[in-house]
């Protein structure tokens, strides 16, 4: 079974887990950051060719990914998870899960509402 990813976030955390996906035999069919420029150097380090891209919800929707890995800063979590979920797609995130409690439950009621 071929399964596929967006990563969300090229930032120095993807040094660690673009290998280890590669070694898990998953397809990172996309990579999305705010800078473009950066994810596709990511992708061209790593010799993945993906879909690049600086907009989630587009992404989400052209590579329909089996799960959404988020590794964007903590800021950034509560709405990268909640827009995935919302979407119908799992998400694996970094730690800390939010800067706040409250985007913590903001993101556990979005993973309630979506099953």
């Amino acid at each position: 079974m071929n399964v596929k990813t967006l990563v969300v976030g090229a930032g120095g955390i993807s040094n660690s887990w673009f290998p280890a996906l590669q070694r898990a035999g998953v397809t990172v069919a996309g990579i999305v950051d705010l800078d473009p420029t950066r994810a596709k150097a990511q992708a061209e380090k790593y010799g993945l060719s993906p879909l690049i891209s600086s907009n989630l919800k587009q992404a989400l929707r052209a590579v329909k990914p089996d799960f959404v890995l988020d590794l964007t800063i903590p800021d950034a979590h509560c709405s990268v998870t909640c827009t995935a979920l919302r979407a119908g797609y799992p998400v694996l995130g970094e730690k800390p899960m939010a800067p706040s409690l409250a985007q913590a439950r903001r993101m556990i009621q979005a993973s309630e509402a979506s099953g």
